[in-house]
C-alpha cells in the first residue's frame, strides 16, 4: 500500500532534475487523478505536446504509480474542509483542496513544494521533499 500522495510540482521539479523523489520508494507512492488532471494540461501548452504527454504516460508506467480516482468520501471531506476555511474567511483552489482531501480519505501523506497552501487544513499529514 502507498503511504505518499505526491504533488503536481514534486513531479515537474523530478523532470527538471530536481531529485526530490529519492527518498521515497516508488512502490509507496500514489498522485491523485486531479495530479494527473494538471500534467496533461501542462502537457497541452508544452512546445511539444506529443512528448510530453508520453514523458506522463513513462512516468506513470515506468515507475508503477497508483492513481487515486475521486470517490464519494473524498467528495465529503473536501466539502467539510472547503467549509471550515470557508467560515475561517480562507480560501485554497479546488483542485489543491481535492489533493488534500484525497491524502486525508486515504491516511497519505501529502509531498508537496507549496506546504503554506496546505499547512491550515486539520488532519492533513504533509511534507515537503528536501
Amino acid at each position: 500500500m502507498s503511504k505518499y500522495l505526491i504533488d503536481t510540482n514534486v513531479i515537474v521539479d523530478f523532470w527538471r532534475g530536481k531529485n526530490y523523489l529519492r527518498d521515497f520508494s516508488f512502490d509507496r507512492v500514489s498522485i491523485s487523478v486531479l495530479v494527473l488532471s494538471e500534467l496533461y494540461a501542462g502537457a497541452e501548452k508544452s512546445v511539444n505536446p506529443s512528448k510530453s504527454r508520453k514523458q506522463i504516460e513513462d512516468f506513470v508506467k515506468d515507475y508503477d504509480i497508483n492513481v487515486v480516482d475521486i470517490d464519494t468520501n473524498i467528495a465529503k471531506i473536501y466539502g467539510l474542509i472547503r467549509a471550515t476555511l470557508e467560515k475561517k474567511g480562507e480560501k485554497l483552489e479546488d483542485f489543491d483542496l481535492l489533493i488534500a482531501s484525497t491524502a486525508v480519505a486515504e491516511d497519505k501523506i501529502l509531498v508537496t513544494s507549496n506546504i503554506k497552501h496546505f499547512q491550515r487544513i486539520k488532519n492533513l499529514k504533509v511534507i515537503k521533499p528536501s
